[in-house]
């Protein structure tokens, strides 16, 4: 998986929000706003490629927090990034 090119992340403060910076009209065409997880993920999948066991693993790496908590976030964030069209897969 990996974050579609002509997004852009953007800091607000404590604050994260990834813009469209495309203007193609089948684009997303709005702001997801991120908390700071949500951000790092972010920065991973726009780099690379990433499988589900790498983000999972550099999550708990990074955060603290327990895997089953990990996990359950990771598919959120999937799930939401999914719906807005934002990933290759």
């Amino acid at each position: 998986m990996k974050i579609k090119e002509g997004y852009l992340l953007r800091q607000f403060g404590d604050n994260f929000a990834a813009v469209s910076i495309d203007e193609q009209p089948d684009c997303f065409n709005g702001l997801i706003t991120l908390n700071r997880t949500g951000a790092f993920l972010w920065n991973l999948m726009s780099k690379q490629d990433c499988t589900f066991s790498f983000l999972l693993s550099h999550l708990t790496e990074h955060f603290d927090v327990d895997l089953n908590t990990a996990k359950t976030d990771l598919e959120n964030f999937i799930a939401i990034a999914k719906k807005a069209g934002l990933l290759y897969e």
